[in-house]
């Protein structure tokens, strides 16, 4: 089950970025660039959980069909 502790994984990093996101003050130097690189990391991380379930799927795919 390793797959299912990698997505509540990936869920909880997707959650810690939006939470910087949202704590990101605006006025602040160099808010935009840090903004646009947690925004990067969000979609990187956010296509890997994409990844794990789909794999997830699968593996309950071919449990079902035995």
């Amino acid at each position: 089950m390793k797959i299912v502790g990698n997505i509540s994984t990936r869920i909880f990093e997707i959650d810690s970025i939006i939470t910087a996101i949202r704590n990101t003050p605006s006025y602040v130097d160099g808010a935009n660039k840090q903004i646009k690189e947690l925004s990067n990391e969000l979609k990187v991380k956010t296509e890997e959980l994409l990844k794990d379930i789909k794999a997830l799927k699968k593996i309950i795919k071919y449990l079902k069909g035995k």
